[in-house]
C-alpha cells in the first residue's frame, strides 16, 4: 500500500522525525501510525547507542525560580546548530517545568518524571533520533529558601539561581545578585568564606601580575583586558559589589548559589 503525504505529515507532526524517516517508517508498518511511531523511537534509541562515546559539550541551560524552589536544567548536545533548534529549547523548557512543578531533588528524580506520559529519559532519546545528534541530561540543581531567583543569559549557555534567607527585597536586588554571579562566577558570598588556601593562591597570583608589570613582561592593555585591576576584596567578594546599602552576608549564604554553564 502506498503512503500518502497526508499520513507522512500527520505522522512528522505526531513524533516531530524527517519526512524521510517518516515515509520509511510507515512503509516498514504497512502504514500503521501506532507501529510506525515504535519504529521510529526504536531508531531513537539505535542512534543514541551508536553515538554514546560521543562528546556533547552543547546544549541548552535554562533557570526557573518558583516561591520557595528554583531549580536548573543543561541539557547537552554536540552541536550548537542542534541547541539553538526549536524542539530542543522546547524539551529543554518542558524538563524544566516539569522538574519545578515535582520539586526534583536530583538528576535522576528528574530523569523519572513524565510528560504527557513518557518517562523525560525517553524524550530525550526521541530527540536523539530525531537529530541524529548524542543527547543527555547534563546538569540538574536547585535551592529551597524563603526567597528564591533564577537567571537566564542570553543565548541559553549560562544560567543561575540564588537562594535568598530574607523575603520582601526589592526584586531587582535579588536580581541583581542573580547577574552578578552569572557575571563574576564568585567564590564566596564574602571573604570570611574563602579558605585560607584560596586566599593565599590568590595574593600570589596578584604579586605575580604586578612582578610582571614592572618587569615589562606584560602590558597595560593585556592586563586592562584580562580584568587584573579589580582588588583583592573584588577577586573574593565580587557578589557585594551589585548591592548599596543590604549586606550580603545577611541576605544569602554562600551555599545557596548557583551557576551552570557550557
Amino acid at each position: 500500500m502506498a503512503v500518502t503525504m497526508a499520513e507522512i505529515s500527520k505522522l512528522r507532526q505526531m513524533t516531530g522525525a524527517g519526512m524521510m524517516d517518516c515515509k520509511k517508517a510507515l512503509t516498514e508498518a504497512e502504514n500503521d501510525m501506532d507501529k510506525a511511531i515504535e519504529i521510529l523511537r526504536k531508531k531513537g534509541q539505535a542512534v543514541a547507542a551508536k553515538r554514546e562515546d560521543r562528546n556533547a559539550a552543547e546544549g541548552c541551560v535554562l533557570a526557573q525560580s518558583v516561591g520557595e524552589y528554583a531549580a536548573v536544567v543543561a541539557l547537552n548536545c554536540e552541536t550548537d546548530f542542534v541547541a539553538k533548534n526549536a524542539g530542543f529549547v522546547g524539551l529543554t523548557k518542558s524538563i524544566l517545568a516539569a522538574a519545578v512543578e515535582a520539586k526534583a531533588k536530583s538528576l535522576d528524580d528528574v530523569k523519572a518524571l513524565e510528560i504527557n506520559g513518557q518517562k523525560i529519559a525517553d524524550l530525550i532519546v526521541e530527540e536523539s533520533g530525531k537529530t541524529g545528534e548524542k543527547m543527555e541530561l547534563g546538569a540538574f540543581e536547585y535551592v529551597e529558601a524563603p526567597a528564591t531567583i533564577a537567571y537566564n543569559h542570553f543565548g541559553n549557555k549560562l544560567a543561575t539561581l540564588v537562594a535568598f534567607n530574607k523575603a520582601g527585597v526589592a526584586e531587582q536586588v535579588y536580581k541583581n545578585v542573580a547577574m552578578q554571579v552569572a557575571a563574576m562566577n564568585p567564590l564566596a558570598v564574602d571573604e570570611c568564606n574563602v579558605s585560607d588556601e584560596v586566599k593565599e593562591k590568590e595574593i600570589a597570583y596578584v604579586y605575580d601580575v604586578k612582578a610582571m608589570i614592572q618587569a615589562g613582561i606584560i602590558g597595560f592593555c593585556f592586563v586592562r583586558r584580562a580584568g587584573m585591576f579589580a582588588t583583592f576584596e573584588q577577586r573574593l567578594n565580587p557578589i557585594s559589589l551589585s548591592l548599596s546599602k543590604s549586606s550580603p552576608t545577611t541576605l544569602f549564604a554562600s551555599s545557596d548559589t548557583i551557576r551552570v554553564a557550557l
